[in-house]
């Protein structure tokens, strides 16, 4: 009876129980948040008031605003590998681990840039923050935004997306005249359009594209107990807010402007806005990213980072206090010379009165907490210019390029000349008229040499006479050259053409002053000329009035020249007699 009672009152429990969790069981699912349709861009400046705003729906944005993606092209990124035995194999370079998950469809959308236009846009050293509807936020950095790489991509907020992994496709709404397909639950979502493709071909920006586009500061690990680097993670979803943040801590010149680039013999100055108000701070520069947990071997994050002065190339650590704002500056701290290293470097500033002295931990700031604030150029570089007589280049002399920079020479000839070579560096580039330097990270010399233009005139005689001198004649520009026409015996120049027109029956031609090709002919016929013929173009007529006319008065042996055609001794009205005797006369 015992036994019975108790198997009676355990089962009683049990029904108890089971009734206790009913409800629990049968409860609906938490409710999924619903998508963004609109997204509301602010921009603070560096005390954290806001300056500008706006907000817009998805259908203004397709509307007025460029559209990226055409609903045919799936984008994906890349889940982690849960595989830590080789750095290759944790980061998958190739993109082929854990990455059909992570498709995120034939996605169309508004480029972030775009957006934060509307409110002013972001500048170097601003940093963005994207906003999920749930608060899940991520970080980004002017040039992820405004200058990404093609393995990266445009960062797009996508409104409509087609056959995702999930089987999601629709729109985030139908829109203001309902027509439009919806089902779009995950939406807005930010999605990277990488231009690159993994080994199938698919759109990835996956692990590695991470590590090695955007700063290490804002890598997204997914952590189990591990840390697993995950692409996928930064795919913010239901975005609803896009938040622009000018710099607290900025790099500069004497004067306080803004500079981000320095060269051997500046210096750099640093000053800060809206830090703790009345607070010492020591400023420090790192020439290594300064990251909250600084990077094992696999790239892990590990540890916290110790400030230095062996990664400190100033040599010195300045300390300054704050004022009731929070304001300081501008401070000198690195006079840079000669020996300087180039390259990217960080600004820290180094709280003294909260947190841990000596190591980069949230109570500091930073010029840029994610790619490096400013950077030291090479010193610049010569490219040494020159040309030979009759031409020019442009510039000539020493030119001065940064390093890293281009330079475009322009090589001009003088008129009747050509360029005859350049030799960049001792070696010819062939007769070009310009050339450019690119990625210049060594000194060079460019020389151009010029020749002068040369011209052929084609000269050719028909039968019963000849041409001299004959053939293809080269002639220097400007230069002139004669041809003699010489009739065989018994025959007589019918006509001489010069490129194609006719200039009669002459025994000579000169071309002058010779800046084109051209050509002369000659022909011949049996027969003499009569002595009146004077001028040789076969018919007696005013040409050989003229030819008389040159010689008129002139005196001498009866005969002594051809235009005294009466023989008498002088050039005159009776020679004129003569032609006028056989007028019109042909042959």
């Amino acid at each position: 009876m015992c036994r019975m009672m108790n198997r009676w009152l355990g089962g009683l429990l049990v029904v108890a129980l089971v009734l206790s969790l009913l409800p629990a069981l049968v409860a609906p699912a938490p409710a999924v948040a619903a998508p963004t349709t609109s997204v509301t861009i602010n921009k603070y400046n560096a005390y954290g008031t806001l300056i500008s705003t706006a907000t817009r729906d998805w259908e203004w944005m397709m509307n007025n605003l460029p559209v990226y993606g055409d609903g045919a092209t799936h984008y994906y990124m890349h889940g982690p590998t849960f595989d830590d035995s080789s750095y290759d194999l944790l980061w998958d370079p190739i993109e082929m681990v854990n990455i059909d998950s992570r498709d995120y469809g034939a996605a169309m959308g508004t480029d972030v840039k775009d957006l934060c236009d509307l409110v002013g846009g972001a500048t170097a050293g601003c940093t963005v923050k994207i906003k999920a509807a749930d608060n899940f936020a991520k970080w980004f950095d002017y040039d992820d935004i405004y200058n990404p790489e093609p393995e990266q991509g445009k960062m797009i907020v996508t409104w409509y997306t087609k056959d995702t992994a999930e089987g999601i496709s629709g729109y985030v709404s139908s829109g203001s005249s309902g027509t439009y397909p919806t089902g779009y639950t995950t939406g807005m979502r930010l999605l990277f359009f990488a231009e690159t493709v993994n080994p199938e071909g698919k759109y990835v920006f996956g692990d590695w594209d991470m590590h090695e586009t955007i700063p290490a500061s804002r890598w997204h690990y997914y952590f189990d107990g591990s840390y697993w680097p995950s692409s996928s993670g930064l795919s913010v979803q239901i975005v609803s807010e896009i938040n622009i943040y000018e710099p607290n801590l900025i790099s500069c010149d004497a004067s306080g402007s803004t500079k981000d680039s320095f060269a051997p013999g500046e210096t750099v100055y640093v000053k800060g806005a809206c830090l703790t108000a009345s607070t010492s701070y020591r400023l420090w520069i790192q020439g290594e990213p300064v990251l909250l947990k600084p990077l094992n071997a696999l790239d892990r994050p590990e540890g916290t980072y110790t400030l230095t002065a062996a990664n400190d190339p100033s040599g010195a650590q300045e300390s300054i206090t704050t004022d009731a704002s929070g304001d300081f500056g501008p401070v000198a701290i690195w006079s840079i010379d000669s020996s300087a290293t180039s390259g990217k470097y960080d600004i820290v500033a180094d709280n003294q009165g909260a947190g841990t002295v000596g190591t980069y931990d949230s109570n500091d700031k930073i010029d840029n907490p994610g790619w490096q604030g400013f950077s030291v150029s090479e010193p610049p570089l010569t490219i040494t210019a020159s040309a030979g007589a009759s031409g020019s280049i442009a510039p000539s002399g020493s030119v001065s390029v940064p390093y890293g920079g281009s330079q475009a020479f322009t090589i001009i000839p003088n008129t009747g000349y050509h360029v005859a070579d350049v030799l960049v560096d001792g070696s010819s580039v062939g007769a070009v008229t310009s050339y450019t330097f690119t990625n210049v990270t060594a000194d060079h010399t460019i020389s151009a040499s010029f020749a002068i233009n040369t011209y052929t005139i084609t000269a050719s005689a028909g039968d019963h006479g000849s041409m001299a001198p004959s053939g293809s004649v080269p002639v220097n520009y400007g230069a002139s050259q004669t041809f003699a026409i010489t009739p065989s015996d018994g025959y007589r120049v019918e006509d001489v053409l010069v490129d194609g027109s006719s200039v009669g029956a002459v025994t000579s031609y000169t071309f002058t002053n010779v800046a084109a090709n051209h050509t002369i002919s000659a022909s011949f016929a049996e027969g003499t000329a009569p002595d009146w013929d004077l001028n040789g173009d076969g018919v007696i007529n005013i040409g050989d009035v003229v030819v008389v006319g040159l010689h008129w008065g002139e005196t001498g042996t009866p005969g002594w020249i051809p235009q005294d055609l009466n023989n008498d001794g002088v050039v005159n009205i009776g020679d004129v007699v003569v032609i006028g005797l056989h007028w019109g006369e042909t042959w």
